[in-house]
């Protein structure tokens, strides 16, 4: 039987052991002790398959600390960042664990203040990346610029089924490149990649059905 694990800032020195689901939401993280230590549970953790850790203000200092549990022999498959407060600075660092991670298969980067420089570094650890098949950035500044890196990286990642930038200042000039992204990846009879989620920005009708269309085929 599961065993969930509702981690709260005065439980810091329990046991983690045989614990596969770690939630510790809503500001139960409030120092930078306590994020390390946390992590140091984490490191190698056998058993752990799930870490909810949204909205709790990390900061860039974060990712560093959350990019040496992703290089560890952590069996982690989930990681939920929403709301971190990662920054640009944070979400690189948090890759660089990411790059030789071969377990992780789902992330949450919603509302993390990723910008352009965040975005190059999630697209060089995608072209490298292999277990990855679901990253949202909702709710994110990217624009078409930023975008634009993250489907070019796509052109050479094999693994990624979904990438979700919902509401995040994309135009029709992204939603054009992703159609075309998947008419290239189909024509060289790739099926992996599914769904690209640009829904709430201000994109055409048609452009957000033939998107839509590609997720059927």
């Amino acid at each position: 039987m599961e065993r969930q694990h509702r981690f709260h800032s005065r439980k810091l020195g329990e046991s983690l052991d045989g614990v596969t689901t770690v939630r510790l939401i809503k500001g139960n993280i409030k120092t930078e002790e306590e994020l390390k230590h946390l992590c140091d549970q984490l490191v190698d953790h056998p058993t752990i398959y799930k870490v909810d850790l949204r909205k709790n203000l990390l900061y860039p200092r974060g990712g560093t600390e959350l990019a040496r549990v992703l290089s560890s022999k952590t069996r982690m498959t989930e990681f939920f960042l929403y709301g971190a407060a990662l920054g640009d600075l944070g979400v690189t660092n948090l890759m660089k664990g990411l790059k030789n991670n071969r377990t992780l298969t789902k992330l949450n980067l919603c509302h993390n203040g990723i910008g352009k420089e965040g975005a190059a570094a999630i697209a060089a650890m995608l072209k490298v990346n292999t277990t990855l098949v679901a990253i949202d950035m909702n709710n994110n500044p990217l624009g078409d610029e930023s975008a634009e890196i993250l489907l070019e990286a796509l052109k050479e990642n094999t693994t990624l089924h979904s990438l979700s930038m919902w509401n995040a200042g994309l135009t029709d000039n992204t939603a054009e490149k992703c159609v075309q992204l998947f008419q290239e990846k189909r024509a060289a009879g790739s099926t992996k990649l599914r769904r690209i989620n640009i829904n709430n920005n201000p994109i055409s009708e048609n452009l957000l059905q033939q998107l839509a269309a590609f997720g059927k085929k």
